[in-house]
């Protein structure tokens, strides 16, 4: 795949809130940091945070 097409649908799993298909994104063994928070680790980690953060972030867009 390339890179702007995976970066491109990436995106698009996160502007439509879907940990589903952000999981498919995500390695076993992924390291998630946003800012200045503390890191995340695990997918099944990640994905709990990216469903609470669109829970309460009904508006995030990347455009």
């Amino acid at each position: 795949m390339k890179k702007t097409i995976f970066v491109k649908n990436l995106y698009n799993a996160v502007d439509n809130k879907s940990v589903q298909d952000l999981s498919d994104f995500l390695s076993d063994n992924v390291c998630f940091r946003i800012a200045n928070h503390a890191p995340i680790n695990g997918k099944e980690a990640v994905l709990k945070a990216n469903q609470i953060f669109f829970q309460h972030h009904q508006h995030v867009a990347s455009y």
